[in-house]
């Protein structure tokens, strides 16, 4: 599992969590999934944090969009 922040044009974030990171970035690179990442241009990795299960990516998922 990871937790991957990505960033876009003016001011567009967002934070996911992923057991398929390569895919992921992807699909926000290319925007063939529509929502809010292909609204406000969300497609750079900032970074990711790999965790050894979904309930710590959660929580982490959690604490990041908190801020």
């Amino acid at each position: 599992m990871a937790v991957i922040p990505l960033q876009g044009r003016a001011n567009g974030s967002d934070i996911v969590v992923t057991s398929q990171l390569a895919t992921r970035v992807w699909q926000h690179e290319s925007k063939v999934v529509e929502g809010f990442s292909a609204k406000y241009g969300v497609d750079k990795l900032v970074y990711y944090e790999a965790h050894g299960c979904a309930e710590t990516a959660i929580v982490r998922e959690k604490q990041l969009k908190k801020r």
